[in-house]
């Protein structure tokens, strides 16, 4: 689904907001609460991120569903516990509109 998420970004002891309105999402909430079936991605997200000129993704920084605010130095986590922690980024570029951060959070 596409969707608007915030990037935060490590940069020189404070955290780099950017709004990313084009992101592509499957987005986990979490443990399966309905005991339906077994969760195989232990709550993992995966985003994917058009690729733009200035943008840079590591493991370590995190993500926000949607727009969300400025963060002063300190733990994600104790900003805003919704914030996913990147565990993984990829990046794509085979050159054509298709290139892409590939992004796990969580």
């Amino acid at each position: 689904m596409r969707m608007t998420i915030t990037l935060y970004h490590a940069q020189n002891g404070a955290w780099e907001r950017t709004v990313l309105p084009d992101a592509w999402a499957r987005w986990n909430r979490g443990a399966d609460h309905s005991g339906g079936y077994s969760r195989t991605d232990q709550g993992e997200s995966l985003l994917l991120i058009p690729w733009r000129e200035g943008l840079a993704i590591a493991p370590g920084d995190g993500v926000l569903d949607g727009e969300g605010p400025e963060i002063g130095p300190g733990p994600l986590k104790a900003a805003d516990p919704e914030i996913r922690q990147v565990t993984e980024a990829a990046l794509y570029r085979p050159g054509s509109p298709l290139d892409h951060w590939e992004v796990k959070a969580r």
